[in-house]
């Protein structure tokens, strides 16, 4: 209890325990008054102490972001995924690993110019994206006005655009790989904002692993 016109001061410290996954929480602060007045006032809090930062440039689909959540829950690192307006409020830097996915969204040069810097300084970084690609590199995205950067693609992500959709839908791993052997799936039946995956060709050392159709 304090009385009108007082000022109360707090502080919140938020860590994440070894059996906690999502560094993300929000906090309703109720203030009551005379009359029955009432304030609620509604705060995000993020941990800076989480394993992994999950970065979302997707187009809103709450179920892109739910999909990598659910991955991430299978595993035994800690998370924190961050809204883009907050994305300032962190030092992103300070994660062991940063997860940025755009989902069909087009990124930008400011996107662009943040995962160079992150792999420039050999951080750990995942990227996914439907249409990253064709945003940055094809012409019907240029006369739509979008960013275009084939440098990046070529040099940072040592990829070399071949189309706006893929042959196939169904996806197989990579023989023997430790990581996609023998997985195979179809990327239409999950978030529903696959329908034209772009298609790549891998450059200079680059392996992939993942393959539409069979293994070529």
């Amino acid at each position: 209890d304090t009385k009108s016109g007082n000022q109360v001061n707090f502080d919140v410290n938020f860590l994440l325990t070894s059996n906690e996954k999502i560094g993300k929480c929000l906090i309703s602060i109720l203030v009551t008054g005379t009359n029955a007045t009432r304030y609620i006032f509604n705060f995000k809090l993020y941990s800076s102490s989480a394993d992994v930062v999950v970065l979302s440039h997707d187009e809103g689909l709450p179920e892109i972001l739910d999909s990598y959540m659910e991955g991430l829950n299978d595993t035994k690192y800690s998370y924190l995924p961050i809204d883009k307006e907050d994305e300032n409020l962190v030092d992103k830097n300070n994660f062991k690993v940063v997860l940025f996915q755009s989902g069909k969204s087009i990124i930008d040069s400011l996107d662009v110019s943040y995962l160079k810097n992150l792999m420039d300084t050999k951080s750990k970084l995942l990227i996914a994206g439907a249409e990253i690609s064709w945003g940055l590199v094809d012409t019907g995205s240029a006369n739509r006005g979008y960013f275009q950067d084939n440098s990046f693609v070529r040099n940072y992500l040592h990829a070399n655009y071949i189309g706006d959709t893929g042959p196939s839908f169904n996806i197989n791993g990579k023989s023997n790989d430790p990581i996609s052997n023998g997985m195979s799936f179809a990327i239409n039946k999950g978030v529903p904002n696959q329908d034209t995956p772009d298609e790549i060709k891998a450059l200079n050392e680059a392996k992939p692993i993942f393959f539409y159709g069979s293994e070529t």
